[in-house]
Order: C-alpha cells, then sequence, then structure tokens
C-alpha cells in the first residue's frame, strides 16, 4: 500500500512538471500594425485628447495619449497645439474603435522649398 502511494505521488509530480515545461514553451506573439494618414489638423480638443485630420474634405478624429510625440517639420519635438493649422502625417495604431496617435509629424505643404544659406568668408591675413 506504500509502495502505491509513492508511485502515485512520484506520477503527480511527473505529470506536473511535463504540464509546467509545456507552459513554459508555449509563445505568445502580440503584433501591433502602425498607419499613417496625412491631411491638415483643423481641430485640436485637449479637453477630450483627440482632433480632427482634415483630407480631400474628409474629418477623421484620432485619440492622442501622453506617449504620443508631436514633431514641426523640421523634427523638433513641438507642443500639439503647434501643429493645428498644419498639414500632418499621423502614425497610429487602432485600439478597438479608436485610432490611438504615437506620433504626429508636421509637413511642409506640397511644393514648398526649404531653403538653407551657408556663407562662408575668406579673409587673407598679410
Amino acid at each position: 500500500m506504500k509502495s502505491n502511494r509513492w508511485l502515485s505521488m512520484a506520477l503527480v509530480v511527473a505529470l506536473a512538471g511535463s504540464v509546467g515545461a509545456s507552459l513554459a514553451l508555449a509563445e505568445t506573439t502580440e503584433t501591433t500594425t502602425t498607419t499613417t494618414y496625412s491631411g491638415t489638423m483643423r481641430e485640436l480638443a485637449p479637453s477630450t485628447s483627440s482632433f480632427i485630420i482634415e483630407s480631400n474634405n474628409v474629418p477623421r478624429t484620432y485619440t492622442y495619449t501622453k506617449k504620443t510625440v508631436f514633431f514641426d517639420a523640421s523634427g523638433n519635438v513641438v507642443a500639439a497645439d503647434v501643429t493645428r493649422g498644419q498639414p500632418v502625417t499621423v502614425y497610429y495604431h487602432p485600439e478597438g474603435q479608436t485610432m490611438v496617435v504615437d506620433k504626429v509629424i508636421e509637413t511642409r505643404p506640397a511644393g514648398s522649398v526649404t531653403e538653407h544659406t551657408t556663407e562662408t568668408r575668406r579673409e587673407e591675413v598679410r
């Protein structure tokens, strides 16, 4: 009778170990898809952490979080309200029915030219 108890206990321990090993081998993969959308930021509502981007007269509402980063056209981090009224590209991912924004980059209008001037002075010392 004692040997049956030890055998049963050994079997339980062995099964528990194999289940634990199986669970340890299970792998979970999470994929997040980020999408972009370009248009003009028409409205910014800090009270609801949302803004509206309009492209071809079609408005789309986005939600931003504390993790959302706003950039100007030169790549500098700016406050959200700096991008109001500007053409932007929005990088977002869906969370249920909500489009949550990761970053907003102000873009230069089509056809705009950024001009950089470099001045070089050469002085001769005699």
